[in-house]
């Protein structure tokens, strides 16, 4: 059975099989950045994805804290419905199967009340 709990080097670890493939939109900083750090840390598969420029540099963080770990990065915009759909293939492609996806990034529509952003701006 699986296990979302941390597996210490004692315990030998996740084998392939055992690892969840995670997909966290909204990694580059905060939130989305500390869940990754988290599932990496007990030997999760995590794709990330951010419209910031500097995804690339939380992705080397990431890399370096986690030696080993497997992890794919690639900009998203989830205002983008394209953006999306390319990043959900992205993901499935490289993870083999999806397991989690955790939607942390957002599209705050322009300061406007939720009911008041249009379905073509928040259907992505």
């Amino acid at each position: 059975q699986r296990s979302l709990r941390p597996v210490g080097a004692a315990a030998g670890g996740l084998t392939m099989e055992q690892a969840f493939g995670i997909v966290i939109t909204g990694a580059a900083a905060g939130v989305g950045f500390a869940y990754a750090d988290e599932f990496l840390s007990r030997g999760h598969k995590v794709v990330i994805g951010d419209v910031s420029p500097k995804l690339s540099e939380a992705a080397a963080a990431l890399r370096e804290k986690h030696a080993g770990a497997v992890l794919f990065e690639t900009k998203l915009d989830v205002a983008d419905r394209g953006s999306v759909e390319a990043f959900a293939d992205f993901a499935k492609s490289n993870l083999g199967q999806v397991d989690y996806w955790i939607n942390n990034a957002g599209i705050n529509g322009g300061g406007r009340p939720f009911l008041a952003v249009p379905n073509e701006q928040g259907g992505a």
